[in-house]
């Protein structure tokens, strides 16, 4: 998400003639020079990507109540602390159920790839991924493979579809799914270029536009302190098809997703969000 990051200030550039600063900071030492270098610099809005900002928020936000602290991903909020959540549970059910109708014919079985670590922001799919699945499939189940060597695990269970919510996909993935003719859910947007074969649909995070509209309230001056939460509904979470692979671009794939997309959007279908 750090490339999305950085997209994410040119985007505020465009948007609202706004000056923006990348810092990285690799130890929570780091991370609390770069809190207090942002608030001493008197910044309107700092976003903290990644885990392990709320204690050190709460330590540090409250000596510099000019600026507006928001962490993504994130559930706290403070004085001048806010966050962004990112339901993707809901992409996730219509990647479910985009597996469940695609399956053409095979054995009434759903994988997930994990390859090694929790993915801080598209992990969360995999339960969406699952009720998807079952909803969609008589019986069906959902297994789990751990990397590319369990890839043949899935294929021996019967797998047509499998998840992986790995920003970058290791290319032993791409090969081992490849080899046992399973097709990929993606979080790595690179896959529909580069094996688009295999690629069933893609999971997104928009991280620009969601930094984009938290930005706008802080110049307007509407800022608050509360949970930003975007779901399928607000564009800047999603599931596509890749319509350029074969079995996404059967109609009644199609059509299934976009009825799921619309009983997700109305309510009908209500996603659990699993915990982080």
């Amino acid at each position: 998400m750090a490339r999305q990051a950085r997209m994410g200030l040119r985007r505020l550039k465009a948007d609202l003639d706004a000056a923006g600063q990348f810092r990285s900071a690799r130890s929570e030492h780091g991370a609390r020079l770069a809190l207090r270098a942002a608030g001493r610099a008197r910044e309107q809005i700092v976003f903290c990507l990644g885990a392990g900002f709320a204690d050190l928020l709460y330590e540090e936000a409250v000596a510099y109540p000019a600026s507006w602290y928001v962490v993504i991903p994130g559930k706290i909020t403070g004085p001048n602390i806010a966050s962004i959540d990112f339901a993707m549970g809901e992409p996730g059910y219509l990647a479910g159920v985009a597996a469940g109708t695609a399956r053409a014919g095979k054995r009434a079985v759903a994988g997930i790839i994990r390859e090694g670590g929790k993915d801080l922001f598209f992990s969360r799919a995999e339960g969406g991924f699952i009720k998807g699945f079952e909803a969609t499939v008589r019986r069906g189940k959902v297994v789990v493979a751990d990397g590319p060597a369990g890839v043949p695990g899935l294929a021996k269970e019967g797998v047509r579809v499998a998840l992986d919510t790995s920003e970058v996909t290791d290319p032993a993935v791409v090969t081992a799914c490849r080899k046992a003719g399973i097709l990929l859910v993606s979080a790595d947007p690179t896959l529909v270029h580069t094996a688009p074969d295999l690629v069933l649909g893609t999971l997104r995070i928009d991280l620009g536009e969601a930094m984009s509209r938290v930005a706008q309230e802080v110049w307007a001056g509407t800022m608050t302190a509360k949970l930003y939460r975007f779901d399928l509904g607000s564009g800047v979470v999603s599931f596509t098809l890749n319509r350029s692979n074969d079995a996404a671009s059967l109609p009644g794939v199609h059509d299934a997703v976009e009825k799921a997309r619309a009983d997700v959007t109305a309510g009908i279908v209500e996603i659990e969000e699993l915990g982080w």
